[in-house]
């Protein structure tokens, strides 16, 4: 199974993402919309696991992150990786407690590290993927996307509580993938 692990987002926070895709629905087959059920800020691609380790990995999370309470987070503006006629992935922005969600990745990074798994080196860069690129795509089409990106926002939608880590399965299909929680794990209630 390809698995990751990510933070899951409320229902109301995915209708604004979804009323702010629909405003790249016009560049056709130079651009596919990830499905708003699989909207989700991805915290550490984890990659193929035999599913003897799928329970070690399980628990490993729930064992950093078991003094973690909940933090708010919202979104903010629209943008490209990269930002210019090469644009392969739209995404929105990611606002809010960032040291406290930065603290969270780094734990499961390193617990994920841990028991033997090649994490993206990288820096950690908080985001939600709206959509990619077609491999297709013109440098005119490119340049229009990211032009577009840019003009995204959701600075209007209610910030939100993180609650919890998803442990996620990635299913790739003919056109894109689809997701499914293997286990959701809460961080520790203040109350």
């Amino acid at each position: 199974m390809r698995l990751f692990a990510a933070i899951s987002l409320p229902a109301g926070v995915i209708e604004g993402l979804s009323r702010e895709q629909a405003r790249l629905a016009g560049f056709g087959a130079a651009f596919r919309l990830v499905e708003p059920s699989g909207l989700h800020i991805t915290l550490c691609f984890i990659g193929d696991v035999d599913m003897q380790e799928v329970e070690v990995i399980e628990q490993g999370i729930r064992a950093v992150v078991a003094d973690e309470t909940p933090f708010i987070l919202a979104l903010t503006e629209g943008g490209s990786f990269p930002r210019n006629d090469d644009a392969r992935v739209v995404w929105m922005g990611v606002d809010g407690e960032l040291r406290r969600l930065s603290t969270l990745q780094n734990l499961i990074a390193n617990e994920i590290r841990s028991v033997g798994y090649r994490i993206d080196p990288r820096p950690f860069s908080p985001h939600v993927t709206l959509g990619r690129v077609s491999r297709n795509a013109s440098r005119s089409e490119r340049y229009s996307i990211a032009e577009s990106a840019g003009g995204l926002s959701c600075y209007g939608l209610k910030a939100f509580e993180v609650r919890s880590v998803d442990l996620m399965e990635s299913l790739l299909g003919d056109h894109r993938a689809t997701y499914s929680t293997v286990a959701q794990i809460p961080l520790t209630s203040t109350g």
